[in-house]
């Protein structure tokens, strides 16, 4: 699920900073229009390499936890705190 939200938002950023109008973010990108809505805000609040960034972090966690290297838990709370002290 979170792998998900990051990668909406990802797309969602990409297309507003390719300058693309907001009624084709739908039909270039396959979102709901309502995921769409809501991710715009979210979108706003990340630059496209902080979002590549956590993206990348996320894909290693979901690699590590599907390999038995770390425990799903534990690997998802150090996740979440990765993410916000590299906002902080």
């Amino acid at each position: 699920m979170i792998i998900f939200q990051f990668r909406n938002l990802l797309i969602i950023k990409s297309l507003i900073e390719e300058g693309r109008p907001y009624y084709s973010f739908n039909k270039l990108s396959g979102i709901h229009p309502f995921v769409i809505k809501k991710g715009m805000v979210l979108a706003q609040k990340f630059t496209i390499g902080e979002l590549k960034k956590i993206y990348q972090k996320i894909f290693k966690v979901d690699f590590d936890i599907k390999r038995g290297r770390v425990e799903p838990i534990i690997a998802i709370d150090l996740l979440i705190g990765d993410i916000c002290l590299s906002r902080g």
